[in-house]
């Protein structure tokens, strides 16, 4: 699952944490930096993952971190539209870094890495289980394998 999980009853092992990226439109004024202050797209038109979805919590935070509450002009379910819409110049997008090689269309969006100072623009995937359950054998063995790929 991603974090945030605001769920008390769950118990949390993080398996990894990765980048956000910024995905934009190959012809975009960003495209000859090779990372953006996210300061800088506080007045670009964003495509935005919907409502209720954990990615677009963390992004929309994420703006708000940089001062800014980010224009959404669309949001879809699918992430890969997003990127669709992005290689469309329809807007800008968050991107998390394990899905950018998953995206199989050949006219692709590009992707620059956010920097940021005191700003962490990363994403945290954990495994979650109830609290004071017995994990079997199998389970914790899934677990730590999962960390050891991942984390």
């Amino acid at each position: 699952m991603s974090m945030p999980i605001t769920n008390i009853r769950l118990e949390k092992e993080t398996i990894l944490e990765e980048d956000i990226l910024l995905a934009i439109p190959t012809n975009h004024w960003l495209a000859s930096y090779e990372e953006v202050n996210l300061k800088d797209c506080k007045d670009e038109p964003f495509i935005f993952i919907k409502e209720g979805n954990h990615f677009r919590k963390n992004t929309y935070d994420l703006c708000v971190q940089f001062g800014f509450e980010p224009k959404i002009v669309f949001d879809s379910i699918n992430i890969n539209t997003c990127q669709s819409l992005v290689t469309a110049g329809v807007g800008i997008s968050f991107v998390p870094r394990m899905v950018v090689n998953e995206f199989t269309i050949s006219d692709k969006p590009m992707y620059l890495p956010i920097k940021a100072e005191n700003i962490n623009p990363k994403r945290e995937i954990v495994m979650a289980y109830k609290n004071n359950r017995y994990l079997s054998k199998a389970a914790r063995s899934f677990i730590n394998t999962m960390k050891e790929l991942y984390y």
